[in-house]
């Protein structure tokens, strides 16, 4: 169940994005496939990794008394985080909220910690994404299983739709992007890290045979074709 605390409400301004297609399905689309197809796993840390160690904490309401340190459309994911959260910093909590993204009304889930003890979730978002790159040093079943992870949480909340030919993902840092770039040949697909002149870092996907293979191997399902045959 979601743990979610309506009692904490904050105003956000909405996010309007493009209405972008990736081929013959929508980003949104093959987002909402990815999320419903998220297994059972023993991954939550990783999951609460990337969720924290993508985005950058920001501070949550006026007086500054609490800060997000993760926001997503997916719930499943902001309950993962907080759970994962909760042994360092007791008094976390989500928030739903609605917000109208791409024409649309979305609910938007943060995860929210007291400003008090932002330095001791984000000292555990820090030792959590160290630890990925320890967890994929090896090829085995089970960093195999932690890299389709890895990139079904990347994908759910870095993805970018502003090239269609690609699988593209916006990281905050090198560490990062090397762990997307690792977990990508556990899936035996070429990844690629690349830096703006302003130093913004991307991993992409550049292939579209080894794009439908990640999708595929996060639970896109049908919908991994469908996007490359709108490309081709």
């Amino acid at each position: 169940m979601l743990d979610v605390d309506d009692t904490l409400t904050a105003s956000m301004p909405a996010h309007t994005g493009r209405r972008a297609r990736w081929g013959a399905v929508s980003h949104r689309t093959l987002l909402d496939a990815l999320a419903a197809s998220v297994p059972v796993s023993p991954y939550d840390w990783a999951d609460a990794a990337l969720v924290t160690g993508l985005l950058r904490p920001v501070t949550w309401d006026r007086h500054g008394l609490w800060s997000s340190i993760a926001s997503t459309t997916h719930a499943a994911l902001a309950a993962r985080t907080a759970r994962v959260v909760r042994p360092v910093v007791s008094d976390v909590t989500t928030v739903r909220q609605a917000a109208r993204r791409g024409g649309r009304e979305r609910a938007a889930f943060e995860v929210l910690v007291p400003t008090a003890r932002l330095a001791a979730a984000t000292g555990l978002s820090e030792d959590l994404c160290a630890s990925l790159t320890g967890a994929l040093g090896h090829r085995a079943p089970e960093a195999v299983a932690l890299a389709r992870t890895v990139w079904r949480t990347a994908l759910l909340v870095a993805s970018s739709d502003r090239r269609r030919a690609q699988l593209r993902v916006r990281v905050p840092d090198s560490p990062l992007a090397g762990v997307l770039v690792r977990a990508g040949e556990l899936l035996d697909v070429e990844a690629r890290h690349h830096r703006t002149r302003d130093r913004v870092h991307f991993v992409t996907v550049d292939d579209p045979t080894d794009a439908v293979a990640v999708l595929r191997a996060v639970g896109a399902g049908p919908r991994a074709e469908a996007w490359v045959r709108g490309r081709c």
